[in-house]
């Protein structure tokens, strides 16, 4: 009888520790805030249109902290601070452990991540794409200045370079996201840059990714994105 008592303790600490990894932390966040001496951290995401927290922590003293998700990441997340919008981080979250090491009194501008592969292709490309912003903002310049002067000729001139601005960023994202499309990054660009590209460039960067790809939250969405693309075509 005592055997029979013993065993079924033992199998039922068994079943308890099996419930208990079931969902075990999928990514964790960690680092330092140089400067922060008390105030709350959130790790947020979207999710159903919404922004929902996932994890919060306060913290105290030195800076340090430690955020996590039981879900699946591969995903744009978000760390704020006491939830301010100047004090909002976004990062391509994975399943892992990621660091953030930044200051308080720049925030944004002195945070760096490390440990996340997708973060570090999207890092890429925005630094790459600040170029093309940059032409943007002197095209708007433009435009506002022919606009003033009415000067119709300098106008259209604008108009076409704007065409062409358009153009050549499309041509640099697709080939981007063609170049990595192993990453969740492909099609996370393809449906928030890619927009106005046509059917078959977004048709070829979804036949190129692999099946984990194709399964990520934004592979589906570029998947259905397409079916409907398609269904509207004449």
């Amino acid at each position: 009888m005592k055997k029979r008592i013993v065993a079924f303790l033992f199998y039922s600490l068994l079943g308890l520790s099996g419930c208990s990894e079931k969902n075990p932390d999928k990514m964790i966040l960690s680092g330092e805030i140089q400067g922060l001496k008390k105030g709350t951290l959130y790790l947020e995401k979207t999710k159903g249109g919404k922004l929902t927290t996932l994890d919060s922590v306060q913290v105290e003293d030195d800076g340090k902290f430690r955020l996590s998700s039981k879900e699946e990441g591969s995903e744009i997340h978000y760390i704020s601070l006491d939830k301010h919008k100047d004090k909002t981080l976004p990062f391509f979250g994975e399943n892992g452990n990621i660091q953030l090491r930044t200051t308080l009194d720049k925030f944004v501008l002195k945070a760096r991540f490390s440990g996340s592969r997708n973060h570090a292709l999207w890092d890429r490309y925005r630094q790459m794409i600040s170029a093309f912003q940059n032409e943007k903002l002197l095209l708007i310049k433009a435009d506002l200045e022919a606009r003033r002067d009415q000067n119709q000729k300098k106008l259209d001139s604008v108009s076409e370079k704007s065409k062409q601005w358009l153009q050549k960023k499309i041509r640099y994202t697709a080939n981007f996201a063609l170049s990595n499309s192993t990453s969740e990054v492909a099609p996370f660009l393809a449906i928030t840059e890619l927009s106005n590209a046509n059917i078959q460039l977004l048709d070829t960067l979804e036949k190129s990714m692999n099946p984990a790809v194709k399964k990520s939250v934004y592979g589906q969405k570029l998947t259905e994105s397409l079916k409907q693309l398609k269904k509207e075509q004449p």
